[in-house]
């Protein structure tokens, strides 16, 4: 009977005691992780005495999925690398990745970013360089104690055969620059986004290389957790890291300078003439009062006129009827750009041109009979209407469309007057002009289908106008995308805009309706019902018309499937595991090493033939698995059925294969150098999709950094 109430006694105060242990585990803070902080792009205090920065924005990314609370500890970059080995903080973020790096501290998995570094001199004395490497033969360099621009600059010390008094400063990136303004040191070698001291230039790039998050070896506990949390920014959004660059480095970069032959090109010709098309709003146009441009075209001109921190580009436009008069008038030298130029890059070739990168992009619709818009669905074979000499729109529809059929019309008006008529079937034109047409194709009882491809909006320039096309196509990365959207949006409302008598004439059936309503009353419920059906047949026609622009799945390139095709392959594979039609699986994430590098050496043409070499190869061992390339240089496997029982044999035979191909090949873009990460779920140890892709990428980034420590990995 005792023993019955001992244990009476016991269940009673068995959920008490499980409230206690809940309450403390609920009541266990938060962990407190020390963090490194140095005045720079990735560490700073604004206006406002608020903490901001690329790597300050990161760290609380990675707070939200680890409940982290950090203690920011200053110093200079010295100080702070040694009190990371010595335990004194426990991480620090921008970090480069060295092995003798590695062996006193640890590095996150996934990489935050990449960085350049170049080699900063005092503005007044760049004149002097006129960019002969041998005038800085011993001149005073600075750098850095303890970063990885120290080596990267001996290397191409060694690479130019240059001998420079090289000095390692223990003081930060601020006092240093200081020596360099006051000419205590000749130049400086640091990160290029350092640019906050006035008239000092970049003027060499001497690398670049990844940066990560850094932890201490005392704190091996937080670096799981950094690495879980990193690989879901990563699943959350691929392009997170991009995103950051874009908004703390970007226009902070060296790209904001002019360089000496491009100075000396400005001084030479004192203005940049731009040709541009007239009566092209909301991008362009010659204003009838002033006769000066107007448009998008207009605003972003005078951004880039002070775009550049080490001089002001003075620009004169001039009106063209036509792209094609502009494209003549800049071959004959009387403008030295044009704008806009839509030409694909072959065609960009073909005409003796070169074409900048995009200064923004634009849904591109098909303007069709409503009437014919079920007819239209598929868009496979269509006769399109184009004004003669519009060579923008030949090379789009050659480039994205090239089953269709071109019907040259003599205007804008004349397209859609033949569209009309049925002529020709559609009309196409960038969403951000379909307000200057919008009342006549109503008036034709035209409809506008969104084709779900982008335009994109560049500069073009005569080839060998190489110092022209450099600065222009700098002026494009920076100033922002946003800013000419915003002026687009701007300029396409004012052209929507109606006058009174502009609203009476669009409407007359409408005011006709209103001076005989009495009289009229049954007209109107059909007009009415007419509105109705119309509204809802609109509706029917804009599903199926997003329902086509998620088809389109196969990479251009590689011609293997594409991000969109990755996308809509792993819903369905989600769906098919829930539905236990798929038991095992695999995922393998291959990243094409050294593209960068092929890139800057050999061109982007010599990185598109890297690129499809490795999709080749991964497809011939491969047959039976679905490819995707999901990035620039990342290409993803589903492995199924036979190729997941053999895949280490499949993995195996890819890798002699690259040795096999590597052997043979000629040049460096017909190797194939590529870093694999491969994870599964078997019966033994199931796992979620996104679990399996997660390991994968994080396999891949670990066999990319031991390859990049044996030197495979440029």
């Amino acid at each position: 009977m005792k023993l019955i109430r001992i244990c009476a006694l016991f269940v009673m105060l068995l959920p008490a005691v499980f409230l206690l242990l809940a309450d403390a585990v609920a009541e266990e803070p938060s962990k407190v992780v020390r963090v490194g902080w140095f005045d720079s792009s990735y560490n700073n205090i604004d206006g406002s005495g608020r903490r901001t920065g690329y790597s300050y924005e990161y760290q609380q990314k990675i707070a939200a999925y680890t409940g982290w609370n950090y203690e920011y500890v200053e110093g200079n970059w010295g100080q702070l690398v040694q009190k990371l080995i010595n335990g004194e903080i426990d991480m620090l973020g921008g970090v480069s990745y060295t092995e003798a790096r590695a062996n006193v501290v640890q590095f996150s998995s996934y990489p935050m970013g990449t960085e350049e570094y170049y080699l900063f001199m005092n503005g007044d004395k760049v004149a002097e360089y006129n960019e002969d490497f041998s005038y800085f033969n011993g001149k005073k360099i600075g750098v850095n104690k303890q970063s990885v621009q120290l080596e990267f600059f001996k290397e191409w010390e060694k690479q130019h055969n240059i001998q420079t008094e090289l000095i390692e400063l223990p003081d930060g990136e601020s006092k240093s620059m200081k020596l360099l303004k006051d000419g205590e040191i000749d130049g400086f070698v640091s990160v290029d986004n350092y640019l906050s001291v006035e008239n000092i230039v970049p003027v060499v790039k001497i690398g670049y290389s990844d940066f990560f998050f850094a932890v201490s070896k005392k704190r091996s506990d937080i670096l799981d957790e950094l690495n879980v949390a990193m690989g879901k920014i990563q699943d959350e959004n691929r392009y997170y890291g991009d995103e950051l660059f874009i908004k703390y480095i970007r226009n902070s970069r060296a790209i904001t300078y002019l360089t000496h032959d491009e100075q000396q090109w400005l001084s030479e010709h004192k203005t940049i003439r731009v040709g541009y098309v007239d009566d092209y709003l909301a991008y362009c146009a010659k204003d009838k009062e002033t006769e000066q441009v107007t448009g998008a075209l207009k605003d972003y001109l005078r951004k880039a006129r002070t775009s550049f921190s080490n001089g002001i580009l003075n620009f004169e436009t001039k009106a063209y009827d036509s792209i094609s008069d502009a494209m003549s008038a800049m071959q004959r030298g009387e403008v030295d750009t044009v704008f806009p130029s839509n030409l694909s890059v072959y065609d960009a070739e073909e005409a003796g041109v070169l074409i900048t990168p995009s200064i923004v992009n634009a849904n591109l619709y098909l303007v069709v009979r409503a009437s014919n818009v079920e007819y239209l669905k598929d868009m496979q074979y269509i006769k399109v209407a184009v004004v003669g000499g519009d060579d923008n729109y030949e090379s789009i529809v050659k480039t994205k469309y090239y089953n269709w059929q071109i019907y040259n019309c003599d205007n804008v008006h004349a397209c859609i007057r033949d569209v009309a008529n049925g002529k020709a079937e559609g009309f196409l034109i960038s969403n951000y002009r379909y307000n200057s047409i919008s009342r006549l194709c109503s008036q034709y009882h035209l409809v506008a289908l969104d084709t779900a491809k982008d335009l994109d909006f560049r500069f073009a320039v005569k080839k060998g106008d190489m110092e022209l096309y450099s600065i222009v196509a700098k002026t494009t990365n920076i100033v922002p995308t946003s800013y000419v959207h915003a002026s687009l949006t701007k300029y396409f409302s004012e052209e929507g805009k109606m006058t009174v008598w502009e609203l009476i004439c669009d409407n007359k059936a409408i005011v006709i309706f209103l001076i005989t309503l009495i009289i009229s009353m049954l007209w109107l419920i059909v007009v009415q019902n007419r509105l109705i059906r119309a509204k809802n047949e609109a509706k029917k026609h804009s599903m199926k018309v997003r329902e086509l622009s998620h088809r389109v799945f196969v990479d251009a390139l590689t011609s293997v499937r594409n991000k969109g095709g990755y996308d809509d392959y792993i819903l369905h594979l989600k769906e098919r595991i829930k539905k236990k039609d798929v038991v095992e699986f695999g995922i393998c994430m291959f990243d094409c090493d050294n593209l960068k590098v092929i890139n800057d050496k050999y061109g982007h043409e010599k990185g598109d033939v890297y690129l499809k070499t490795a999709a080749k190869a991964i497809c011939e061992v491969f047959q039976h698995s679905p490819v995707f390339r999901i990035g620039g240089d990342e290409f993803t496997l589903i492995l199924l059925n036979e190729d997941f029982k053999n895949r280490t044999e499949l993995i195996n035979l890819f890798k002699v294969n690259c040795n096999t191909v590597n052997e043979q090949a000629k040049n460096d873009w017909e190797q194939i150098h590529i870093s694999i990460g491969c994870a599964v779920s078997e019966l033994s140890n199931m796992a979620s999709v996104d679990d399996v892709l997660r390991k994968a990428d994080q396999l891949m980034y670990e066999n990319k950094r031991k390859r990049k420590g044996s030197k495979e990995v440029r």
